[in-house]
């Protein structure tokens, strides 16, 4: 979380961290798994069923393997990037403000001052219920206006957390770290 630490003023403390549930991983790296699954079998199936040419040849049994081991190493390749996208979106709540952070490389941060901060809505469907996820939207005085959290983990301890540093700040008070979600 060291990006984190060095958007953070003087005096300012992370209460609290999240990012999008595991499901969106899932989601986003399945279809990779399926296809290398589904080309693993076509060169099986391609180095049974079509005929070696010879030590001297290259046939289209070996073009298709080639293939299948070139598709294969993108879709590993975009598989693993989807996973580092995944790792790197974090949602954080300090002690003044609500920053989200995406990005490998390059990076972009929105952040919304706590004090800002007029409403927040938090939405759920009965799926996220079960698997606790859901989109939590806060909305602010500045003409943008919103920012999205959307299928975030463990979303109502997030809201709660926030809820509870703007209330805070509001007091004067400097509250350490409420929680982290991993």
């Amino acid at each position: 979380m060291a990006y984190i630490d060095t958007l953070l003023s003087r005096g300012e403390q992370v209460r609290y961290v999240a990012r999008r549930h595991v499901l969106v991983l899932i989601g986003n790296i399945l279809p990779e798994v399926v296809m290398i699954l589904a080309l693993v079998g076509v060169a099986v199936a391609a180095g049974t069923a079509l005929p070696d040419t010879g030590s001297g040849e290259f046939g289209v049994r070996n073009v298709v393997l080639i293939g299948c081991l070139a598709v294969s190493a993108v879709l590993l390749a975009r598989g693993v990037l989807d996973f580092v996208r995944w790792n790197t979106e974090l949602f954080v709540v300090t002690s003044a403000r609500v920053i989200i952070a995406r990005g490998v490389i390059g990076k972009e941060v929105l952040d919304s001052s706590l004090e800002k901060i007029n409403d927040v809505e938090l939405r759920q469907s009965a799926f996220g219920r079960m698997f606790d996820y859901g989109d939590i939207e806060v909305l602010t005085g500045a003409e943008a206006g919103v920012n999205l959290l959307p299928r975030i983990a463990r979303p109502i301890e997030f809201k709660k957390a926030m809820l509870e540093a703007k209330q805070d700040m509001a007091l004067g008070v400097r509250g350490g770290p409420v929680g982290e979600v991993g």
